[in-house]
């Protein structure tokens, strides 16, 4: 053929010499896998005592501590008298209106009276009773919460116009009596907060059930009972 005569084929298959028995050839498949097993195998990296993992944990703590002990010994800038006086003089002086009406839902409250917050420090003590709010009860304690919770005025009117901005329907909304002289373009609201500070007032009394409820129940057995 063409391909012999340019020399492609110039190997040729020989017989195995009888000296390559089965035996020979599990030798070799034997020494292949062992080779391939070392190659497998995974390095040992190098340990480290356990007491020096002990000693490591332990300055690395210190130095956390240290760091957190000078954190909390630094003061902040922030708690400089000066500039706290400043920033409660912005505080104060910038109205929160345009900021509530852009995270709040629609209220003409927002539109009739300008919320400038104030600054006041408070007393946070579970157990201090120095605030009228958090004494037993008394008819001068009853008198602080009805005052801050408007009892008995914190039903006010709104305009047809501001129902239908919050999302009502005026069809299915309370009208104000005629006798209370608002108009007939007036719908019975109630302000959130004070809504709020009564049923939060409710809570305080039920703590005191005795004192706000007992005297006014009889305890007495009903005359189908006898």
């Amino acid at each position: 053929m063409g391909f012999a005569e340019k020399g492609f084929w110039r190997f040729s298959y020989q017989k195995l010499a009888p000296s390559a028995t089965a035996a020979g050839v599990m030798d070799v498949d034997e020494t292949e896998e062992a080779q391939v097993s070392q190659a497998r195998r995974p390095r040992s990296f190098c340990r480290i005592p356990d007491r020096w993992l002990v000693v490591g944990l332990v300055l690395s703590n210190l130095v956390l501590l240290l760091a957190l002990a000078i954190h909390a010994t630094r003061r902040p800038p922030c708690h400089d008298d000066a500039q706290r006086r400043l920033m409660a003089e912005w505080y104060t002086n910038s109205g929160i209106n345009d900021d509530l009406k852009r995270t709040s839902a629609y209220s003409p409250i927002l539109d009739w009276f300008d919320m400038k917050p104030g600054m006041r420090t408070l007393n946070g003590a579970l157990r201090d009773n120095a605030s009228i709010w958090r004494q037993p009860p008394s008819p001068e304690v009853d008198r602080a919460w009805d005052d801050i919770s408007t009892e008995g005025f914190e039903v006010i009117t709104v305009p047809e116009s501001a129902v239908v901005r919050s999302g009502k329907d005026p069809a299915v909304s309370l009208r104000a009596p005629r006798s209370w002289g608002a108009g007939e373009d007036a719908y019975v609201a109630q302000i959130d907060v004070f809504h709020q500070i009564h049923c939060l007032n409710e809570l305080r009394k039920e703590m005191d059930y005795d004192y706000y409820y007992q005297s006014s129940r009889s305890c007495a057995a009903p005359t189908w009972a006898s």
